[in-house]
């Protein structure tokens, strides 16, 4: 029988490959050489030239009870300089694996792909096992989206698990992003003649005063609790002696389910008036599914067995790959579980620790041989 290295190994492995968004071909050739050694189907494609994303696919005995895993390999930039541990190092000290991408999101990754290992090399499947490994995640869903619009790709699955830091316990929700860009529009003048134009500046300071009135108009959700904003940005001008002809913001906007993209959009520009154009830059749905799904059922067992501790349904404010990929698999049921810290992610000296990554890889095999 074949051996294949374990969750911790190819953790380490892939830590030390630079794979910053767009330069993630030697992460997933490496990752899929593995599958495919163990037999899976595997396909590499990339949504520009090095952004490589992969799709792995086992059969089984139940073609009707697809089983998919996604997660990403691309991490954010670091610069060496900041890092007491070498972020490509995948170091461990006082049971932490340290590095870029150990919380966010490798570790998650190499988990799901040691527990298919395993159970490809030990009997063959109950049901079909669907591997999405995919590229340019930090970049706004970049390589998930692309996968999502190839005919034929993709197709529905029974369920689906991304593998996001959780610290190992199964979330059945993530709030929504919206991306906003504010604009307004002025009149240039000398700084000396400020009665000669109209101060653009201004008038984005005027709209914002106004946020602190501003109401979504929808109760907590029980789960995900609040929907937010975040007034990330703010530029304009040209000088110090100009009045300022132009100014822009951007906004960050975590949704709750129950929230429309547009009745969102509308309820910022009555806010901000006529003075402000809006735009959508980016725009990324909720999740929520049922705990009385099999996949919910069936992970919540799992764990508690395991790790001892009862889940309760919970959610997360960041959102995942699935916002993009749901459709395209037949908007399955939906569980983010992952062995990464979620307070570690792009930071320095992220880390992820190394008894969590054993136990995801754990936890992940027992759910695709019940599966």
């Amino acid at each position: 029988m074949a051996t294949y290295p374990d969750a911790l190994e190819i953790s380490r492995k892939i830590i030390r490959m630079d794979s910053t968004s767009d330069k993630e071909q030697e992460c997933a050739r490496y990752l899929g050489g593995l599958l495919s050694d163990a037999g899976f189907a595997v396909q590499y494609l990339d949504y520009i030239p090095g952004a490589t994303s992969v799709i792995a696919e086992l059969p089984g005995k139940n073609q009707d009870n697809v089983l998919a895993v996604t997660g990403h390999i691309d991490t954010v930039p670091f610069d060496r300089n900041d890092w007491q541990h070498d972020p490509l190092g995948a170091e461990i000290i006082g049971g932490k694996l340290y590095g870029r991408g150990a919380s966010d999101m490798k570790t998650g990754v190499a988990a799901f792909i040691a527990a298919a290992l395993k159970a490809a090399s030990e009997a063959p499947l109950k049901s079909p096992l669907q591997l999405i490994i995919t590229a340019g995640e930090e970049k706004g869903c970049k390589g998930a989206a692309f996968l999502a619009k190839q005919d034929g790709l993709l197709y529905p699955v029974s369920a689906l698990v991304v593998a996001e830091p959780s610290s190992n316990y199964p979330m059945i929700a993530h709030k929504g992003v919206i991306w906003l860009k504010g604009s307004a529009t002025g009149k240039n003048a000398h700084g000396s003649m400020p009665h000669e134009g109209i101060n653009a500046i201004y008038k984005a300071v005027d709209a914002l005063a106004n946020l602190k009135n501003f109401d979504f108009g929808v109760p907590d959700d029980p789960i995900l609790g609040k929907p937010t904003f975040n007034v990330g940005k703010i530029s304009g001008g040209e000088k110090t002696n100009i009045v300022p002809g132009k100014v822009e913001f951007t906004m960050d906007v975590r949704i709750t389910p129950g929230l429309e993209l547009q009745d969102v959009l509308a309820r910022f520009q009555n806010c901000f008036g006529p003075e402000i154009k809006m735009e959508v830059l980016e725009y990324y749905h909720s999740l929520m599914t049922s705990p009385d799904t099999r996949l919910v059922r069936e992970i919540y067992g799992i764990t508690e067995e395991i790790t001892g501790e009862k889940p309760e349904p919970r959610g997360l404010n960041y959102f995942t790959d699935a916002s993009e990929l749901d459709n395209a698999l037949g908007n399955p049921p939906i569980v983010i579980f992952g062995p990464g810290e979620a307070n570690m992610c792009h930071k320095v000296d992220e880390y992820c620790y190394a008894g969590k990554i054993s136990q995801a890889e754990e936890i992940f095999f027992q759910l695709i041989n019940r599966w």
